[in-house]
């Protein structure tokens, strides 16, 4: 899809490791997205609650300092449950199969593609939409 196509489209990216956001904000925003971001999931819930009505989707690794990812899934699809969430994991299956169970409608095993990750925000923002 084209940058033209994705512009309007706001996505939260919740990673503990700062390179890994800058990479994914820079990629993201030249494909058009606005890119929230917030490191630990105490920061991704009020950042969450601030904005979540203007969120298109959701990105978030299952590891955080403060908080387990499946916890903050379930956390923030209390408040939410319409906004499509793809976790970035490691590859634990177990792990993987509980965020999905929780709530997470995509998995995507790091070290992640860039354009394989914007390719799968088009996925699943277009299926939320439709």
């Amino acid at each position: 899809m084209s940058e033209e196509k994705q512009q309007g489209r706001t996505v939260l990216f919740i990673d503990d490791d700062s390179s890994i956001v800058a990479l994914a904000r820079i990629a993201l925003e030249r494909a058009g997205y606005e890119v929230l971001s917030a490191m630990e999931g105490g920061e991704a819930l009020e950042v969450f609650a601030d904005s979540h009505e203007s969120l298109d989707a959701i990105v978030l690794d299952l590891r955080l300092p403060d908080m387990d990812g499946t916890e903050l899934i379930g956390r923030l699809t209390e408040t939410d449950d319409t906004v499509p969430i793809i976790v970035l994991s490691g590859g634990d299956p177990e792990a993987l199969s509980a965020a999905l169970d929780a709530g997470a409608v995509e998995c995507l095993r790091k070290p992640f593609d860039v354009s394989g990750l914007s390719q799968r925000l088009e996925r699943v923002i277009s299926a939320s939409s439709a």
